[in-house]
């Protein structure tokens, strides 16, 4: 039992991974085993014999003599340090590389033998040296940066936090370590992500929607872009989570007033198309009752002084009579057309699809520009601030077409469907670059449809391409207003 005993140690000490080097009451070594012959690049038969001092650096030999002696001495199990509280040993090469040595005793008072484990950590004080590197960088960015930076334990622990976040939630730095965040924090609905963080390893981004914190005793509701970057540790777990908060509480209200800037020049501009289109009316009616009338009633003066006058008066100024009708009746359809400019009663009476062919009768005659019109008149009618939009910028794009497309048809649909009416123009011209609009001013006509659509709810939508045509498509809720 004993030889084999003996063999089943010694199989145990040429396959353990750690170098033991065994030495007798006079630290000369009696075994070196495989790992060690590895780990100092010298075999155990060359080491056999030779004192252990042969395995350190010339400048700690007598140290580390004279604490192996002291241990001799009192027979007590220590772990020897040095510099940087570990050993260097030295390699066949002449490289000094740092070890752990654990010294043990064994055999008997009078043949005294000692073991000493070594380990290599040349690998591990890298990664502390790394480490401490990186938290100098840590303390370096928690000290300088704006941002509120908080570094969670995998469990949601504060394991220390910057002045920034510590100031922002109105405690001092030295409340928080020990503390759980969501203990804390009770009413946040975020402890989910912070699981998946930890879970999948992935960082989380909440950019552009900032969530809102109300409970700061000073600053009152503040809101906050965030980041959630895992930690992992050496195995490459998760051990812990990088918080990092913004606040933008400045540029929210900044924004929540530009939106209601926007919202105010939107309804003013709405609230002027509607003062437009009323002044417009009034002076269409004016131009019917009074200039309309009086037309009429010097056209027929004109027909009873006709009548009235001598055969021999008559020839005298007959053609001068027929010019003078001939020019009332001029007169008469172009104030028709400017009452029809300024609002096309057809709208009023008959609706939308009633005005879109009016409209595109005489834009067919005065251009010679094919106009296919089809669609259904969408009942119930639209608002009539949103009708006479929808007619307004139909006119402005025909109006484009003749000065800009060079095209030969046009087709326009109305569809009522869904809940929804869409108004579509196309024409076949020659199309543009779409991309430069905005800063072009041979273009504003385009910005300005866009602008009276929203101002009244209208959805405008643009597509054209070179050689391609040009599409605008208007789309209303029938609710709009």
């Amino acid at each position: 039992m004993s030889l084999s005993n003996d063999a089943r140690l010694a199989d145990i000490i040429r396959s353990v991974a750690e170098g033991i080097v065994s030495i007798d009451g006079q630290l000369r070594i009696v075994l070196f085993n495989p790992a060690a012959e590895q780990m100092f690049g010298r075999s155990g038969e060359e080491m056999s014999g030779q004192p252990l001092s042969a395995l350190i650096p010339e400048r700690f030999r007598a140290q580390h003599d004279e604490r192996i002696r002291n241990f001799a001495a009192t027979g007590q199990t220590n772990r020897a340090i040095g510099k940087y509280g570990l050993i260097y040993g030295l390699h066949a090469n002449g490289e000094e590389f740092p070890i752990e040595a654990t010294i043990s005793q064994a055999g008997t008072p009078r043949n005294k033998l000692f073991t000493v484990i070594l380990r290599d950590i040349t690998s591990r004080i890298e990664a502390e040296k790394a480490l401490r590197k990186n938290y100098e960088l840590l303390d370096r960015i928690f000290a300088t940066t704006h941002f509120c930076l908080v570094y969670l334990d995998r469990n949601f622990n504060f394991v220390r936090v910057n002045k920034a976040y510590a100031d922002a939630c109105g405690y001092p730095p030295e409340f928080f370590p020990g503390r759980n965040h969501f203990a804390l924090y009770p009413g946040e609905k975020f402890e989910a992500i912070f699981r998946q963080v930890v879970a999948t390893g992935k960082p989380f981004t909440i950019y552009g929607n900032p969530f809102e914190f109300p409970d700061h005793p000073e600053k009152g509701v503040t809101y906050w872009d965030w980041t959630l970057h895992p930690l992992r540790g050496e195995d490459g777990d998760v051990e812990g989570l990088l918080f990092a908060l913004l606040d933008v509480t400045g540029r929210k209200r900044a924004e929540d007033a530009l939106r209601s800037y926007a919202a105010r020049l939107r309804e003013l501009s709405r609230r002027l198309r509607e003062v437009e289109e009323s002044e417009r009316r009034a002076i269409s009616r004016e131009l019917h009752d009074r200039i309309g009338q009086e037309l009429t009633t010097l056209g027929l003066m004109i027909g009873a002084l006709n009548a009235r006058l001598s055969r021999e008066a008559r020839s005298a100024v007959e053609a001068l009579l027929k010019d003078m009708q001939v020019l009332v009746q001029f007169t008469v359809a172009h104030v028709r057309d400017v009452m029809a400019e300024l609002r096309p009663p057809v709208l009023d009476d008959y609706g939308l699809l009633a005005a879109l062919r009016h409209l595109v009768t005489g834009f067919s005659k005065r251009t010679g520009i094919a106009v296919n019109l089809s669609g259904v008149e969408p009942y119930p009618r639209l608002p009539p601030v949103v009708e006479t939009a929808m007619v307004r910028i139909s006119q402005e794009v025909l109006n484009n077409i003749v000065k800009h497309a060079h095209a030969k048809n046009v087709e326009i649909s109305l569809d009522p469907a869904s809940g929804r009416v869409v108004l579509e123009i196309a024409d076949d011209g020659v199309g543009f670059d779409t991309s430069n609009l905005p800063d072009s001013g041979k273009h504003w006509g385009m910005i300005t449809m866009r602008e009276r659509a929203e101002a009244v709810g209208i959805t405008f939508r643009l597509e054209s391409a070179p050689g391609a045509g040009t599409r605008i498509v208007l789309e209303a809720e029938r609710a709009a207003s």
